[in-house]
């Protein structure tokens, strides 16, 4: 009843097409972030994905084909976003108030997944389709310009905090700007055990996030049979857990270290294990409902996406971590 008639093998490439450009400066971002600056790097890849967000609707309406290649060039945009965060954190975070720094601002994402869903249905219902890209696209912009004037690549190159703290945030991190850039041990990085420990994890936990977020509202409307307006509602709750849960793992897990309560090495563990086994178990439950067990369906689906904030706490840390270690024997070499 829509204004294209699209078939689901058709709706499900344009859904994955975005993540096909994501996976293209995975990699890359992170070493430009390390050699040009995080703050340029992510100025010069989102503007223009908040830009193309802005045309999404104008493609969609040419040729779905078109539409398809804007989303690629859209998930190349915002995929140095995370590689170039993880250079920032290594300057700015002090090992003591790492979890804490990494978990608030990576919970952001999950929010703003959160808030898409109950927005994007309000405006589908009242407006269009087309103008939650229009709104979307225009609040990436402002927000492009809001990070381009407030965000400093080091605490050195901040004109927004005292000397005192940033001669505190200097003295607990391993980084220095004008520090010499080192080869990358390619060798040692694809021969490391934790290296792909890391990986899988990574692998798998996102492969279940992003499947969960492209197809969670399909569920919600032809499994569960909710509205338009009702779908964005239920669909926001997941997310608002996984928020809170990413807050919850990174204040816990730097309590267990600080205190001594637990090794770093096996907080990470725990934090992993549970951000992974917690949403497989979950996932499983969710097999067994249909649209006549709607809130334990939404339970679950809450338990599902809630609990892989955890694992920010554990694996993805764990990068941070590896970076800091790989800088620290740099210079003792």
């Amino acid at each position: 009843t829509g204004e294209f008639t699209w078939n689901k093998e058709l709706q499900g490439l344009l859904l994955g097409s975005f993540f096909w450009g994501y996976l293209v400066l995975q990699v890359p971002g992170g070493m430009l972030s390390e050699r040009y600056g995080p703050r340029r790097v992510v100025f010069y890849t989102m503007l223009p994905a908040a830009v193309l967000g802005l045309v999404s609707p104008v493609s969609a309406r040419l040729n779905p084909w078109l539409f398809l290649v804007v989303r690629v060039l859209i998930g190349v945009g915002e995929s140095a976003l995370y590689p170039a965060a993880q250079a920032l954190f290594a300057r700015w975070s002090p090992k003591s108030e790492r979890s804490r720094l990494v978990g608030v601002s990576l919970s952001g994402g999950q929010f703003g997944n959160a808030l898409i869903f109950p927005i994007g249905g309000l405006l589908c219902s009242s407006v269009g389709w087309d103008s939650v890209f229009y709104v979307m696209g225009a609040i990436g912009f402002v927000w492009c310009i809001i990070w381009w004037f407030l965000v400093f690549d080091s605490p050195a190159l901040s004109t927004r905090i005292s000397p005192l703290e940033r001669e505190y945030i200097q003295h607990h991190v391993t980084f220095r700007d004008g520090q010499k850039q080192q080869p990358k041990p390619w060798g040692a990085i694809f021969s490391s055990l934790p290296f792909w420990a890391i990986l899988l994890a990574h692998t798998c936990g996102n492969y279940g996030l992003y499947m969960l977020l492209t197809q969670i509202p399909t569920y919600m409307k032809e499994v569960l049979k909710f509205d338009l307006k009702s779908n964005g509602a239920f669909s926001m709750l997941p997310y608002l857990t996984m928020w809170f849960c990413i807050s919850c793992a990174g204040t816990v897990s730097d309590i267990l270290i600080v205190r001594k309560i637990l090794p770093y090495l096996w907080v990470r563990k725990l934090m992993s294990s549970i951000g992974t086994f917690g949403p497989a178990i979950c996932l499983i439950g969710v097999t067994f409902m249909d649209c006549t067990q709607q809130i334990a369906a939404v339970v679950l689906l809450c338990g599902t996406v809630g609990l892989s904030g955890v694992a920010f706490a554990g694996y993805i840390k764990f990068k941070i971590f590896f970076r800091m270690m790989g800088t620290m024997r740099e210079k003792k070499k």
